[in-house]
């Protein structure tokens, strides 16, 4: 997918491996980089939940 990308925060803000790609809405063509925020992984759990990285916007839908 050919997209715009709406940065917000780094990738070395979070933790290695907890980057993923979400869908927010598969009609506007949006998506999210969500991952956990460094020190908050404990006990194989990410305590802080995913925060947003940044957003992605399909170049298709303006």
């Amino acid at each position: 997918m050919n997209t715009f990308r709406s940065g917000h925060r780094g990738s070395y803000e979070f933790e290695k491996g907890s980057i993923r790609t979400i869908i927010i809405s598969q009609e506007k063509g949006i998506n999210a980089l969500v991952g956990c925020p460094k020190r908050h992984f404990h006990d194989d759990r990410y305590e802080a939940g995913m925060n947003v990285l940044s957003y992605l916007f399909a170049k298709e839908n303006g």
